[in-house]
């Protein structure tokens, strides 16, 4: 191990890669992490604690992809000591699922600290973290990953806490393109993302480590809008009900899309699987007063060419493709309208516009063809209006100039249409 200095603080020992944590700091961590926690337990003025904590911050810098290394001053927070029955420091405490599996009381043997973290990171090196080469290290940044919860071809999504404010977070971890080459640094980008409103995922932070690109979001406890739109049938058996659910959620999207176009932002991904709608508002008993967001909007803006989105991975999914992105046109404000039109035909309908057992050549054919039109909405549900066949139709238009002029008007016909009664 490399020698190291310890300098003396008012918290005894100047360790900035080591995290010191308070209390509920400690519990949150210990209740949400996949990961085991080593936990020191110390006091300022302890000599033998100054001997383990450098020991600690070595095996941080070697593990800290497998393992959360944390420190705890217990004579700030007594109950620490109490809640973990802490005799004498320094105490090594070693947690697993919210359980002490064990605990190390006096300096521990630097090789068998090493051997023992070694073990415990093998057994849990499946809990959900990437190893390399998609091994990432931002703790500096006061991130604290908890568990992933989504993974597609270009990016990982984990559900985070940042520790300053101990707020839960996305992050959404974006791979670099393959044409920028394996040995490329990528200078952090300028964030300036000040959009807020109730039906866009607000954007916190996007920052890069040299690798990766990090785009930190606010956390939504839900699920995404393909979720919905395979359980509205079991969770609305009423079809003017489950009309009026849908109607509602139809309006929330064009709501947040109004305001993003307002903002000379286009999406370029609408889909159901951007768009989330809040867990506990699930039920039939509140089918308006759920949360429904749009997430990704921020892609297109923040990572400048940089790193993969969705929509430009080789072989990814085309069905919510305007035409003019499957030939590699500019998406714009007409492109969002047709992939929304694309997903509400599956929100009202639970089936693709273009059907959705087609290969890929048949399925771009179909996108592009000026001569193929998919079966009106009401021909599959019938109890839908023929005035929503009309404004899907028109979003659907393979001549975006034929398409509504703007998100506005999508919005004003769906009002038009409004719910039924019950």
């Amino acid at each position: 191990m490399a020698n190291r200095t310890c300098a003396d603080s008012e918290e005894g020992i100047a360790l900035p890669g080591i995290p010191q944590l308070s209390d509920q700091e400690l519990q949150r961590l210990c209740s949400c992490s996949g990961r085991p926690v080593f936990v020191a337990c110390f006091t300022p003025s302890c000599v033998p604690c100054k001997r383990m904590l450098p020991m600690l911050d070595a095996l941080r810098e070697k593990l800290s992809s497998s393992l959360n290394i944390v420190r705890v001053n217990v004579e700030k927070y007594p109950l620490i000591a109490t809640t973990y029955d802490i005799a004498a420091v320094p105490t090594l405490l070693i947690i697993v699922d919210g359980t002490v599996r064990e605990r190390i009381v006096g300096v521990v043997d630097w090789k068998d600290l090493l051997r023992k973290a070694s073990e415990y990171a093998a057994a849990h090196s499946s809990a959900g973290f990437p190893k390399s080469p998609d091994k990432f290290e931002i703790m500096n940044r006061d991130y604290e990953f908890c568990e992933q919860i989504g993974e597609s071809q270009s990016s990982k999504v984990y559900r985070a806490i940042h520790r300053p404010t101990s707020r839960m977070v996305t992050i959404k971890v974006l791979l670099p393109k393959a044409h920028a080459g394996s040995g490329r640094k990528y200078s952090e980008p300028e964030f300036h993302c000040p959009l807020k409103h109730k039906n866009i995922l607000q954007c916190y932070d996007f920052f890069t480590d040299g690798k990766f690109g990090y785009l930190v979001t606010e956390y939504m406890n839900g699920f995404n809008l393909r979720h919905c739109i395979e359980e509205s049938a079991k969770s609305f058996p009423d079809p003017h009900i489950r009309f009026n659910h849908l109607m509602d959620t139809a309006q929330r999207i064009c709501e947040g899309l109004i305001y993003l176009h307002d903002q000379r932002i286009v999406h370029g991904q609408i889909k159901p699987e951007n768009i989330l709608v809040s867990r506990d508002m699930m039920g039939p008993f509140f089918p308006v007063h759920k949360e429904v967001k749009i997430s990704d909007f921020a892609l297109a803006s923040l990572i400048k060419g940089i790193f993969h989105s969705s929509a430009h991975v080789k072989g990814g999914d085309m069905r919510y493709m305007s035409p003019e992105q499957i030939i590699k046109r500019k998406a714009t404000f007409r492109s969002d309208i047709f992939c929304l039109g694309v997903t509400l035909y599956e929100l009202f309908t639970s089936h693709s516009p273009w059907n959705g057992r087609s290969g890929k050549g048949d399925l771009v054919a179909r996108v592009l063809s000026p001569h193929f039109r998919p079966p009106f909405p009401s021909h599959l549900i019938p109890s839908l209006p023929g005035q929503l066949d009309s404004i899907i139709v028109k979003m659907l238009e393979k001549n975006e100039k034929r398409r509504p002029a703007n998100i506005v008007e999508v919005w004003l016909a769906l009002e038009k249409v409004g719910t039924r009664k019950i």
